[in-house]
This record gives C-alpha cells, sequence and structure tokens, in this order.
C-alpha cells in the first residue's frame, strides 16, 4: 500500500480499509456516522459525530464529541510508550509520529491510524539542565532483567495485538506457564514479586494493599501493555 507523501506539519488518519486523508495546519475534521470521515456507517451504535480532528498554534489535537464512548490514545512511534484515554468532551494533544485512535461498540472494535509529520526532537539541553546533575537521583529506578520481562510481555500480547480487547483476554496463570514453560509456584511468585517491585518503584496501582492475586495479575498486564514497546527495548 502506497501511503501519501506527508510533510512537516501535516497530519494523515487512515482506517486501515481504504479511507485516508491528510490535512494541512489549521484544518479540521469530524469522524463518525454522519460526519466528514465515516466511521461505522451500518452500526448504528456509532456516534454521527464522534472525534474531531483540530490544529491548534502548530498542535494537532483530537477531541472526543460523543456523549458515551472512549477512545484509546495508543502511540505507535518508536520512542513513544504510554496511552491515553479520552472520555467523551475530552481533548488531547496528539504525539509526534504514528499512533492510534482505537474505540468500540457492541457491534465491533475500530482502530484509526493517525499519524503527526514533524522532523523536530526535542533539543538536549535547555533551561535547568545544568541544574540535573546537582539534583538528587530519581527514587525508584527501575531496571528489569530478561526473567521478569518476559512475563510482562506475555501478559500484555493479547491486549497488544487486539487493541481495544479487555482484560478478559489477559493471560490466566495456566496460560502462562505454558506460554513460559514455568511452574505454577513460579508464576505466581514472579507475580508476586513483580507487584511488589513496581510498588517500591512508585508506580501507583502496585501497593501491598490492592487486591489479590487476580487483581496483581491484571494490575500488571495493564502495565505491560501501557509500556508494552518500552519492554521491548528493554532486554
Amino acid at each position: 500500500m502506497t501511503f501519501p507523501r506527508l510533510f512537516p506539519g501535516q497530519i494523515l488518519i487512515d482506517d486501515q480499509i481504504g479511507h485516508r486523508v491528510v490535512l494541512d495546519p489549521g484544518q479540521s475534521l469530524t469522524l463518525g456516522r454522519a460526519a466528514d470521515f465515516p466511521l461505522g456507517m451500518d452500526d448504528g451504535f456509532m456516534h454521527r459525530v464522534f472525534l474531531q480532528v483540530w490544529d491548534t498554534d502548530g498542535t494537532w489535537m483530537i477531541t472526543n464529541r460523543g456523549s458515551r464512548m472512549a477512545a484509546s490514545i495508543q502511540p505507535r512511534a518508536e520512542n513513544s510508550f504510554s496511552q491515553s484515554r479520552l472520555g467523551p468532551g475530552a481533548s488531547l494533544p496528539l504525539p509526534l509520529g504514528r499512533s492510534a485512535a482505537v474505540f468500540a461498540t457492541s457491534v465491533t472494535t475500530y482502530e484509526i491510524d493517525v499519524t503527526v509529520a514533524a522532523t523536530l526532537r526535542p533539543p538536549t539541553g535547555g533551561t535547568g539542565a545544568g541544574r540535573v546533575g546537582e539534583a538528587p537521583m530519581t527514587v525508584g529506578e527501575l531496571i528489569l532483567n530478561e526473567e521478569q520481562v518476559d512475563p510482562l510481555r506475555a501478559l500484555a500480547a493479547p491486549l497488544v495485538r487486539r487493541p481495544g480487547t479487555d482484560l478478559s483476554e489477559v493471560p490466566t496463570v495456566r496460560d502462562l506457564e505454558q506460554t513460559l514453560g514455568w511452574s505454577q509456584k513460579k508464576v505466581n511468585t514472579k507475580i508476586d514479586y513483580l507487584s511488589k517491585l513496581l510498588g517500591n518503584s512508585g508506580v501507583r496501582g502496585f501497593s501491598a494493599r490492592n487486591g489479590n492475586a487476580p487483581t496483581r495479575r491484571l494490575t500488571l498486564a495493564r502495565y505491560a501493555q501501557e509500556n508494552y514497546w518500552s519492554l521491548r527495548k528493554q532486554v
């Protein structure tokens, strides 16, 4: 498939089924069942106008104009690892490079590719750079070895492979035993250890008071999904 050439400042929106459009700075586009960019034409649960992509002073924004559906903005660029939730009425800046807007009705899951073209990179210095070496080191630096990364990747795999799926697709302990070739005891021990490690590193949601073993497994899966591209590079 040949994609149009993008110039700095432009944005490409692609529904992956043959419909795509390039916007120039200053332009705006709505997406939905009865919008500029059609989505879910035969899906009655799709909002007539759901998302709007627009430019403000050189920054591409996305707004949820729906009333009940949320979207997940998932960066796909090489150096972007986190995702953002876009609830009804909310607006977010779109990341540079390629990302995906993922959302679902009871009929199906949608994934729209969005590419923001830019050649700019963050500056290496700047105000305050000279003070970094004087500040205390950040508490809770997290360095994982391969045996710690492997279960995180396995937990996140179905969520990354099928964006928009819910936590019911997270591998069970038995699934992890088969995927990793580990015993049940080793899988459970590793889940407990990783949860404690992340909690001690300041990652929210992993305190000792938070839930039972299944809850820790699901929380680890969500963390791994949000950090999946970073985990792929870590070992």
